[in-house]
């Protein structure tokens, strides 16, 4: 057993945390007002009336067990929780600090809902520092964690900005340039090709994959929730509605109305009605297409409203305006653009890391706080052993009761 640092006490989490049960409250009698009601995973709704005293800590017990929550008021929880709402040995901020650490996400005994067993939390093993140092160490804690989330905020900001970037990048490289050049309508350069009404009644478990609107998403084909079909169920010869890989396609109708994407996988797909298929001419980049429609839809695609969703013609899609680059000049655009993506995509990696290295920091900081590294020892300090024990003769001499039950806030 690792040698606790001076003053601490090994302890177990139900000597100085009780864990009392939620109550039931259904959102047809929530009452609204400012007390905040806790379910398993955070604020679920207001009511005029709390059930704890302040401060609170809400420990998922059903659902999204082991989920910690605080509350610097009183609250209502519910009854998929269970709540702390009094700390005789331990500073409340540096109870959180326990319950972040400790596996009680791990602690699943019920086999059809996730379910946290409150004995098996209580017995649980506690480093206990002295009072005054569990104050240093929230203190501590509260200053990194600004740090922490300054940083975080800047990461985030990185990723919302990289489609900005990217857009802007197109903008100068096309259509900037492009404003006062001569313009040619897409079916001049491209050959547009509508889809194949294939009948639901004959999808199968296997065969080739029926490539559909809701496949179209960031760019690509996405190969999610598949149909397959087998071409020898129809009359028809379908050999013209084979995507093969590096073909671009776009969505005519739903959700994906005018989304864009090639197909970057390896497989042939089966084209769906109302996805288009575009099938360039000897003059046309097919990667020159794919950005002046993927980034100024709202100037080269005017989506018409249809009675319950946007659609998209095949004649809105053939008369759509693209620059009259050279192949030549096309080629150059497409490299520079590509290049500069390449230089956001790893700034936009470089952040994703970033942020994945800060999780693993706070933990870090955790490990070191519960080692006792993270603040200096005072041996002026109450030792944690002599307050349990405190606290230990004045729960025996109190009246017996239900243990940790308060009066309602």
């Amino acid at each position: 057993m690792t040698r606790l640092p001076q003053g601490w006490a090994d302890t177990t989490l139900g000597d100085i945390l009780y864990f009392q049960y939620g109550k039931s409250l259904s959102s047809e009698k929530r009452a609204g007002g400012s007390v905040a009601v806790y379910g398993s995973n955070g604020i679920v709704g207001r009511h005029n009336e709390a059930i704890t005293a302040s401060p609170t800590l809400v420990i998922g017990r059903k659902g999204s067990i082991g989920e910690v929550h605080f509350s610097e008021t009183g609250c209502f929880p519910i009854d998929t929780t269970y709540f702390v709402d009094r700390f005789d040995a331990v500073d409340p901020r540096f109870a959180l600090a326990i319950l972040q650490v400790l596996p009680l996400k791990e602690m699943n005994r019920a086999s059809a809902i996730p379910g946290l067993n409150r004995e098996e939390a209580h017995s649980l093993q506690v480093p206990l520092p002295p009072l005054p140092e569990q104050r240093r160490i929230v203190r501590k804690l509260d200053t990194l964690s600004a740090r922490s989330t300054t940083a975080r905020t800047h990461i985030a900001a990185i990723e919302k900005l990289v489609e900005r970037y990217k857009r802007a990048v197109v903008e100068s490289l096309v259509f900037r340039i492009a404003e006062d050049m001569p313009k040619v309508r897409l079916e001049e350069v491209c050959t547009f090709q509508n889809g194949f009404a294939f009948k639901s009644e004959f999808f199968k478990p296997t065969g080739l994959p029926v490539l559909r609107i809701s496949n179209i998403f960031g760019g690509e084909i996405i190969d999610k929730k598949p149909v397959f079909a087998d071409p020898a169920d129809y009359r028809e010869n379908l050999d013209a509605y084979m995507v093969p890989p590096g073909s671009l396609l776009i969505a005519m109708s739903g959700a994906t109305t005018g989304k864009v994407g090639f197909n970057r996988t390896a497989k042939t797909f089966l084209q769906n009605q109302r996805v288009g298929r575009f099938i360039p001419h000897e003059n046309l980049d097919l990667h020159f297409l794919f950005y002046c429609l993927d980034f100024n839809k709202d100037v080269n695609l005017e989506i018409s409203a249809g009675s319950a969703q946007p659609n998209l013609s095949t004649k809105q899609i053939k008369e759509i305006l693209l620059p009259d680059f050279s192949l030549a000049q096309q080629h150059e655009i497409v490299r520079r653009i590509e290049t500069a993506f390449a230089k956001i995509d790893r700034l936009a990696a470089e952040a994703a890391k970033a942020l994945k290295l800060l999780g693993h920091l706070d933990q870090r900081i955790l490990a070191k706080a519960f080692a006792g590294d993270l603040v200096p020892q005072d041996p002026s300090d109450e030792p944690a052993e002599t307050l349990l024990a405190r606290i230990t003769e004045a729960r025996a001499a109190a009246p017996k009761g239900k243990r940790g039950r308060k009066a309602k806030a």
